[in-house]
């Protein structure tokens, strides 16, 4: 039987990173949930928009009226690349769920560097306490860190320089969009005015492979 509800990546921002196979599921739906920038961008005027915000338990609860509707779940990236797609499988698991991948910042970055990422280690700072990225580069030859507002790029290559000053860094900020920044040298060369977007990509390598 068919998926009624889809998870959608949506790619890193830009609608040229947008799959067809992404805007063919998400014509489909009634309903559409996602950021508020996502729906500010892609909600089709027939379509009822939910913001996603903190409030998980209001999500679910509205959610729970709607298992036989027709639900795209709009996401940022890729859905299998830290998104809420976990939390619909714990909180739904018998619900019919398919799921459309997507371009994420991270595939774009290590494409702007034009290098493979398979032997990199990554992390997400999105609203996650706890998590040691210094330790993680002590093990790692390479560790991809997304960024968040508490842990902007600046903030994080500021540690990385303290502690692995030769070090080589990239900074990707609002990959894919008109916006779009990079920069890229040893931790210790960042400065200030070099892109700090709070929502970025930081590569950390060590000093003899070449970002």
């Amino acid at each position: 039987m068919d998926a009624n509800w889809v998870v959608i990546g949506m790619g890193p921002g830009g609608p040229d990173y947008v799959t067809a196979a992404a805007r063919d599921a998400l014509r489909s739906a009634r309903f559409v949930c996602g950021s508020q920038p996502l729906l500010q961008k892609y909600l089709g005027p027939a379509q009822t928009g939910l913001v996603i915000d903190a409030d998980l338990d209001a999500l679910q609860q509205r959610l729970s009226g709607w298992l036989a509707e027709r639900v795209a779940f709009l996401v940022s990236g890729d859905p299998g690349f830290y998104s809420i797609l976990d939390w619909l499988r714990r909180e739904f698991p018998g619900q019919r769920m398919a799921v459309v991948p997507g371009i994420s910042s991270m595939q774009l970055a290590f494409a702007r560097l034009g290098q493979s990422w398979y032997d990199c280690k990554f992390l997400s700072l999105h609203g996650r306490d706890g998590v040691d990225f210094l330790t993680e580069l002590r093990h790692n030859r390479q560790v991809c860190l997304l960024t968040d507002e508490r842990r902007p790029p600046a903030a994080i290559i500021a540690a990385v320089a303290a502690h692995f000053p030769k070090r080589r860094v990239f900074v990707g900020s609002r990959l894919g969009t008109a916006e779009e920044a990079t920069w890229q040298g040893t931790a210790g060369a960042y400065q200030d005015g070099d892109p700090n977007h709070p929502y970025s990509v930081v590569i950390v390598a060590d000093a003899e492979l070449a970002l």
